[in-house]
């Protein structure tokens, strides 16, 4: 894969191979309360919302479930501009819903070829040519609605994506130690408030047909739209050196860490 062409997609981060430190993949069942909602279990780590102790598609926690394109509903073989919902179908990446700012008609490069990966127009370059070009007004929207969210579709109830206000205070509020769970590398996240804990696996992400970082890095989506590039999303990322804030286009496939309201 270009590695110029990567990097512009999400926040790059650095890959550091293999984990330190243990965590007992069971532990939540024996020193911590879960509960159930809707059939999924959630734990209380004394924040604004309850956190689930699995992502979406997951059986248990160290499980990576499935990955979705940012306002996508189920997984998929490949992912990619083309068959991204609210893109147009015309293949010019002009986005239908979720956009915040106006923007400008420009025209596309005249017969471009997007079957060729040899052209000589960066990648990153032709995506602000499109956007640019769209043909669908500014309609507001920031955050996700409920019919678009992956976890509110597929786990029901009240269950739904964070928002990237819920993943910064799961940020400034509980500790992120890189671990290991059944043999799965990721962070587990302990409240500073009441000593519960869940586990976010290293899940990687979906480009194309392809799995990208699995093990070695995790990524999730936030129900909030980047607001200075409408064709990107908020998201996190994670490895063993760092846990933080980022971005990816909307395309890319990401895990999703349900919420439910306190």
């Amino acid at each position: 894969m270009n590695g110029r062409l990567f990097i512009s997609l999400c926040v790059a981060s650095l890959i550091l191979p293999g984990c330190r430190n243990t965590f007992n993949g069971n532990r939540a069942d024996k020193s911590q309360t879960s509960c159930i909602e809707n059939g999924h279990t959630y734990v209380d780590l004394g924040l604004s919302v309850r956190w689930a102790t699995c992502n979406v598609g997951a059986e248990t926690p160290d499980d990576y479930g499935n990955h979705f394109a940012w306002a996508e509903t189920s997984a998929k073989s490949s992912y990619d501009w083309a068959n991204l919902k609210y893109c147009h179908s015309d293949m010019n990446l002009s986005l239908s819903k979720y956009i915040t700012e106006p923007i400008e008609k420009a025209a596309l490069p005249e017969g471009y070829d997007w079957s060729k990966t040899d052209s000589p127009i960066y990648f990153e370059d032709l995506i602000a040519l499109a956007v640019a070009k769209n043909s669908f007004p500014s309609d507001g929207k920031k955050e996700l609605e409920a019919s678009d969210d992956a976890a509110s579709v597929n786990w029901g109830g009240s269950w739904r994506m964070p928002t990237r206000d819920e993943w910064l205070e799961l940020f400034e509020k509980c500790t992120w130690n890189w671990t290991t769970s059944n043999g799965v590398c990721g962070h587990v996240v302990t409240s500073k408030i009441n000593g519960n804990s869940i586990f976010l696996p290293a899940t990687g992400l979906r480009y194309g047909q392809d799995i990208l970082y699995e093990g070695t890095q995790g990524y999730y989506w936030c129900s909030s739209l980047e607001s200075e590039n409408p064709w990107q999303a908020c998201s996190v990322y994670s490895n063993r050196s760092a846990a933080n804030m980022g971005s990816c286009d909307r395309y890319i496939g990401l895990s999703v860490r349900p919420v439910c309201a306190q």
